[in-house]
């Protein structure tokens, strides 16, 4: 039952982040009613490599067939942690096969085209997604961080924002010292090494400009206020802005917003910025002596990050 791992109390279900446990309703809700009623003893690998060719539309979708290939591997997981054996031969059959996977991304904005996208947003009165583009790229933040996420009240985050039944944690005018460094824990690494990322924003002049639009007396809460709800964006409503904003900006259909942090990345290592330092700005790192104690080599670690990147954009034409 592919539900068990949605329901059941003890499932890993649970503690997945809003972002991921949205395509995995979606998903189970699809296996349920396409494989749900089938028997695990009667299946084989071979059934889960046609199924996948059609979740994948032919090859045309490969991210739908990943994702649900995925799903299933994970919901037999649990089942076999929860007893039923019965089900680690199709797991492990299922690991056997080489199905084809969609490519990984390699499509990255320069800092025209985000600042072109800045200006798009500007246009359609929409200066908070100003500043959440130019935090995500000058800062190499997930756009989850950069823009928070909802969460249900029952989830243990701590948030600082409730609307109805839900509750929102992100990215806050308070993770800005006085001393502008922008102090903040991913989500990502929250509940794991706790790796905190240090970034001097005195060398992130889009996120300067931004902030200088902000009126002193707003700086407070959510840094990434929709214009329209007067709350933290909601995941759709900012990938449907982006898409306006992108056709506005004239920049290639098949750029997301969230490219934006692996464009971040890829401009601190063209500028000659060392894989260790693009690693502590991105904050991986699973350790968490170096996250807790070594504030100062991260803070350095940024410094000579965006420098690289500054130094490349100058070279740029």
């Amino acid at each position: 039952d592919v539900y068990k791992r949605q329901v059941h109390e003890e499932s890993p279900f649970h503690g997945l982040k809003p972002g991921t446990r949205h395509p995995y309703i979606t998903y189970l809700r699809l296996l349920d009613a396409e494989i749900g009623d089938l028997r695990i003893d009667t299946l084989t690998a071979l059934h889960v490599k046609r199924w996948h060719a059609g979740w994948s539309a032919g090859g045309a979708r490969p991210a739908a067939g990943h994702m649900r290939l995925a799903i299933l591997k994970a919901a037999l997981t649990f089942c076999i942690v929860a007893g039923h054996s019965e089900c680690r031969a199709l797991r492990d059959d299922i690991r056997e096969l080489r199905l084809p996977g969609p490519r990984a991304r390699t499509l990255v904005a320069t800092a025209d085209q985000v600042r072109r996208a800045m200006k798009a947003a500007h246009a359609i009165r929409r200066p908070s997604l100003a500043l959440a583009y130019a935090i995500q790229f000058e800062t190499a933040l997930r756009q989850w961080d950069v823009t928070g996420q909802w969460y249900p009240l029952q989830d243990p985050t701590l948030c600082s924002v409730v609307n109805g039944d839900r509750k929102w944690a992100g990215l806050e005018w308070r993770h800005i010292g006085d001393d502008g460094l922008l102090r903040y824990t991913p989500s990502k690494t929250r509940g794991s090494s706790g790796a905190e990322v240090l970034i001097d924003l005195s060398l992130c002049p889009m996120v300067l400009e931004e902030i200088a639009r902000v009126p002193d007396a707003a700086r407070t809460g959510p840094m990434i206020v929709s214009e329209r709800s007067k709350l933290p964006w909601l995941d759709h409503d900012f990938r449907r802005s982006w898409r306006r904003v992108r056709e506005l900006a004239g920049l290639p259909p098949e750029l997301w917003s969230r490219d934006l942090r692996a464009s971040a990345i890829t401009e601190g290592r063209r500028g000659g910025a060392v894989n260790d330092d693009a690693a502590k700005v991105a904050g991986h790192t699973n350790s968490r002596i170096t996250a807790e104690v070594y504030d100062r080599e991260r803070l350095e670690a940024h410094r000579r990050f965006a420098a690289a990147r500054l130094g490349r954009r100058s070279r740029d034409p």
